[in-house]
């Protein structure tokens, strides 16, 4: 891949080429954001559901024949599994780096190229927008990576939390 130092060297630009790339550099870094918003509606939905089972083994946990048995001990076990989905699903959601799309006026506001009669500059300027947006995209999508590791650890505890608390029934009966 082209450095910006290499662009520079460059003095004739295929422009309705470089118009095709930017196009689809501004599709993928926009698949991106798009996956990372899917992602948070997802997370938050994960979240209020895992609030409510654990607000729910809680109440449980305080009703009069419970206390005293296995069912007290799995009970808390649930919600102790219960605490780090939570922790995970707010992981999830952390914030993180990621591209924006378009540019700042500050771009474009500089001597040389707002007021440039060069005919390649079009050409100059898209090229280095690509080359930018090939860095938003990795940044993007390393993000949407480590926040999908997340919601996928706290979904396999959620789905495994029931069958600890049974296997610590088990466990405790077994002694």
């Amino acid at each position: 891949m082209l450095s910006k130092e290499d662009i520079k060297t460059i003095h004739n630009f295929n422009v309705p080429l470089l118009k095709v790339a930017l196009s689809q550099a501004e599709q993928r870094l926009q698949d991106a954001l798009n996956s990372k918003e899917n992602r948070e509606k997802k997370s938050f939905s994960l979240l209020t559901i895992t609030i409510g089972l654990f607000t729910a083994s809680l109440a449980f946990s305080r009703v009069p024949f419970i206390n005293g048995t296995l069912l007290e001990v799995a009970t808390l076990v649930f919600s102790t599994t219960q605490l780090f989905i939570i922790g995970f699903f707010f992981l999830s959601l952390k914030s993180r780096e990621y591209g924006a799309l378009g540019r700042a006026p500050d771009t474009w506001l500089i001597d040389g190229i707002i007021n440039s009669d060069d005919v390649q500059m079009e050409g100059y300027v898209l090229a280095n927008i690509l080359i930018d947006y090939q860095e938003l995209i990795k940044k993007s999508n390393a993000s949407n990576e480590k926040a999908i590791r997340f919601v996928d650890a706290g979904l396999i505890l959620l789905i495994l939390s029931p069958v600890i608390s049974v296997l610590t029934i088990f466990t405790i009966n077994s002694l």
